[in-house]
């Protein structure tokens, strides 16, 4: 559970971190005619994405790595091919992943828009 945390904690802190160095082109596209809830979509439309390609990697490379190393005990211990479990653990799993990368960047850039455009623009 820890070590799941950790990695939770990463994973927003690379988020925010990356999200948070595009001030400046935030700020170019506030002057080029876009509203702030217009990028705040934008930027939520990539988390998501961006999400939706992490539950799916996960979730691939978790099946096939779980499989090859957990295959010998399945057979000796239980006689069978396949792990089984909740399907509920899974689905809170996706769904604090999804909500984690959606609001990290949802805020992250959120707080790098808080300054003129302009000014964001001239300092860089």
């Amino acid at each position: 559970m820890l070590l799941t945390a950790l990695v939770a904690l990463a994973a927003v802190n690379a988020l925010v971190i990356a999200t948070a160095r595009r001030r400046r082109e935030f700020g170019l596209q506030r002057l080029a005619g876009f509203t702030r809830p217009q990028v705040l979509r934008m930027v939520g439309a990539e988390g998501l994405i961006i999400a939706i390609a992490g539950v799916v990697l996960g979730t691939v490379l978790g099946t096939v790595g779980g499989v090859i190393g957990l295959l010998p005990f399945l057979i000796a211990r239980f006689d069978m091919l396949l792990p089984w479990g909740p399907v509920w653990i899974y689905l809170a799993i996706v769904g604090l992943a999804v909500v984690l990368t959606v609001a990290a960047t949802s805020v992250a850039s959120w707080l790098a828009m808080r300054n003129r455009p302009i000014d964001v623009v001239a300092v860089d």
